[in-house]
């Protein structure tokens, strides 16, 4: 089966296409897996096999004493438990390893651990007493367990509930803008809409005097904000303007006025010590257009 063809099957099976550079690193970390899988297991069982031979040579085959392995015993942590730990452990690195590409391919919020929980065999709770049948029934369904990339992507698909990466990227992103610019204690909206001005009004930057001036930070709901104007004035996600970028680092700015001479929708940002933040767009219309569709209009 060709790589079209496999592209075609899971748009039929998730209802959702994902590209043919989407396939290839799935493909690829498949392959990753699969062989470490076959090494990991390849490899404890080698190595049992090792530590038996060496106990029926030197310490007879009815001890279990480490004095029998003076040829094996000092290889670090090498152990047959070893060996099993890192096998189990193969299956959280695949899932993480997919949803953290879409993730940061999309711009969504796929949670790895609601996948996990789907796919990979449920751990005996522990209690006062341990089941020890359990646990090993728990431990043998995990060394032979091998997942399909398919299956964790036709989970992805399910967390996006119907829509396309796009939409729930868009979907996200006004989500935390909404959040970050209302009060959800007293129902009642963080920001105000002043003609061309979208004011945050309640502790959206700091400033702090230092020896060697002022230095003017964000809270993290402000930066929520501002990444949804980054979208609102570019299309994109992940890409600031020039000049935007310097507002997210760590050290914040030296001074409280940004302007923006390369956008055509967002003008200036200004900052005040009293915590409140003024951005400026080109017209009142891009300014309400913003505070409709990014912040909301009702809690």
């Amino acid at each position: 089966m060709g790589i079209l063809d496999k592209l075609d099957k899971i748009e039929v099976n998730a209802d959702q296409r994902i590209s043919e550079q989407d396939l290839m690193y799935c493909e690829t970390q498949q392959q990753a897996y699969d062989e470490s899988r076959m090494a990991l297991a390849d490899m404890k069982r080698r190595w049992n096999a090792a530590i038996k031979a060496q106990r029926e040579i030197l310490g007879g085959s009815s001890s279990n004493s480490d004095t029998a392995l003076i040829y094996l015993r000092n290889y670090g942590n090498i152990s047959s438990s070893e060996f099993k730990e890192r096998l189990e452990g193969l299956h959280d690195i695949l899932i993480d390893t997919i949803i953290r590409y879409f993730n940061r391919t999309y711009h969504v919020s796929v949670s790895s651990e609601l996948i996990r929980d789907a796919l990979l065999p449920a751990r005996p709770e522990r209690g006062w007493r341990r089941d020890e049948e359990s646990e090993k029934q728990y431990h043998k369904a995990l060394q032979t367990l091998a997942l399909s990339y398919n299956d964790i992507v036709d989970h992805i698909i399910i967390q996006l509930n119907g829509q396309s990466f796009s939409e729930c990227a868009l979907e996200e992103l006004k989500r935390k803008c909404h959040t970050a610019a209302w009060n959800t204690y007293q129902k009642k909206p963080d920001y105000e809409v002043k003609k061309d001005i979208v004011r945050l009004i309640s502790y959206a930057c700091s400033c702090d005097n230092r020896w060697n001036g002022e230095k003017w930070t964000l809270r993290d709901s402000s930066k929520d904000i501002l990444r949804g104007i980054a979208h609102y004035e570019t299309g994109e996600y992940g890409f600031l303007p020039a000049g935007l970028g310097r507002l997210f680092e760590y050290n914040g700015v030296g001074y409280p006025l940004i302007e923006f001479s390369t956008c055509d929708k967002l003008k200036q940002i200004r900052m005040f010590k009293n915590g409140r933040m003024d951005i400026k767009f080109a017209n009142a219309q891009f300014a309400s257009a913003f505070a409709e569709q990014y912040l909301g209009l009702v809690c």
